[in-house]
Formats: structure tokens, sequence, C-alpha cells
């Protein structure tokens, strides 16, 4: 089959890409209170776990790098890096990468938000982790998840390599262990959140980040099963 014909299959209806760019806005709307909350309100980041943003970022960081080099996806980023997507057939056939990378910014800027606006200095020192070491351990994994996702999508794209099913083996390998991660963060951070907290005035707010963390996994397997329907 002709390539062109191949690349015209992968972009999406606007009602489809409607409805990415939708799920995309749920998981803005999934951490907006959290912003308010930190950057207005007295409470600050009192009741927020180090250890949960550290948990969040980096399972986010986990699916991004997941998703950048996804076989199902990267040969629409092929077709655009050929030029043979441009304009909204190219937005629409890479739209899938949105949503991901959406959250991915949302809690890289959560953690930020976390760090430079932190006033829990007087509630739990011992138990929550320290601003550097909270920014050296998502650093770390994001420097060593991301540069490998990239790499192998630039290598995947390009079909006719000489060594093209080591490739995909060194793809599939990588999967797993992406996933092994982000089994292995999911997990921690649901038992983070049904270990019980001691009473605090602001131990609202934590019911709040729970909520959260709620909505972000609807949100996530929202887009999941949109993304198979359509």
């Amino acid at each position: 089959m002709d390539l062109a014909v191949l690349c015209d299959s992968e972009v999406q209806s606007p009602f489809a890409t409607a409805i990415h760019l939708l799920v995309g806005l749920f998981i803005i709307a999934s951490y907006i209170p959290q912003f308010i909350r930190i950057t207005t309100t007295s409470a600050g980041t009192t009741g927020i776990s180090g250890w949960y943003i550290i948990l969040l970022t980096t399972s986010a960081t986990s699916h991004f790098a997941a998703r950048i080099k996804n076989l199902n996806t990267s040969f629409a980023w092929g077709c655009f890096r050929r030029g043979d997507l441009q304009g909204f057939n190219a937005f629409s056939a890479l739209v899938i990468y949105l949503q991901a990378f959406i959250h991915w910014a949302a809690a890289i800027t959560l953690l930020a938000f976390y760090v430079y606006f932190r006033n829990d200095a007087h509630s739990s020192p011992s138990s929550s982790p320290s601003n550097p070491v909270i920014l050296g351990i998502v650093l770390t994994h994001a420097a060593i998840v991301i540069p490998p996702a990239i790499y192998l999508l630039q290598l995947i794209i390009h079909e006719d390599h000489p060594d093209f099913d080591v490739i995909l083996g060194l793809n599939s390998i990588y999967g797993i262990f992406l996933r092994f991660l982000g089994i292995l963060t999911s997990e921690s951070r649901s038992q983070g959140r049904s270990q019980p907290t001691k009473p605090r005035p602001a131990g609202h707010h934590i019911h709040g980040l729970s909520w959260l963390a709620g909505l972000e996994n609807e949100t996530a397997a929202a887009a999941t099963g949109l993304s198979a329907l359509i």
C-alpha cells in the first residue's frame, strides 16, 4: 500500500480530535484546585506529602516516556517528519501525544509550585523529604527515562534500518521497564493515600489531594477508553 495512503489513515476526524482536546482540558482542570490552594490560601502545601509529589511526577514522566516511544503512534510521527502530514492532518494524528504531555506538564508545574511555595516545615519535617531530595529524585528519573524514549522514537520511524528487528526488541524491553515503573509508582501512591493520617487543622486538604489523584485516574481511564473507541 502507498505510504501516503497509510499516513492518511492516521488522520482523525475533527470530532475525534476535539474529544482528545477535551480530555486534555479535564486533566488540566483536575490540577487547578491544587494550584489555587497552594498559591492563594494560608494552608499552602500543608498536608501534601513530598513523597506523593515525587510519585505523582515520576508516574507522569514514565507515562509520557511510554507514549513517546509507542509503536502505534510512532508511525504518525514518522509521517509528520517526512512531510506527508501537515496542518490539521498532522495535528489530529499527533494529538494522542498531547494527553500524556499535558499530564506530565501539569505534574511538573505542581512540583514547581510545591517546592516554591512550600510551607510545611513545621508539620512533619522528619517524614517528608526536603526540596533538594524531591528535585534530585524527579530530575534523575526524568534523565533516565525520557532520553531513551526519544532515541527509540527516532529509530522506530526508520523501518528500513538494517537492525530494525533489534530496535523493536529493545523498544519492547524498554516498554516493559516503563510499565513496571508505572505500576510501582501507582501502587505506592495508592498505599500512601490509604495510610491513616493524624488529625491536623489542614486535614481536609489531604482529602482534596486524594480527590485530585482519583480524578487523574478517572481521566486517564477515560482517555484510554476514548482512544480505543475513536
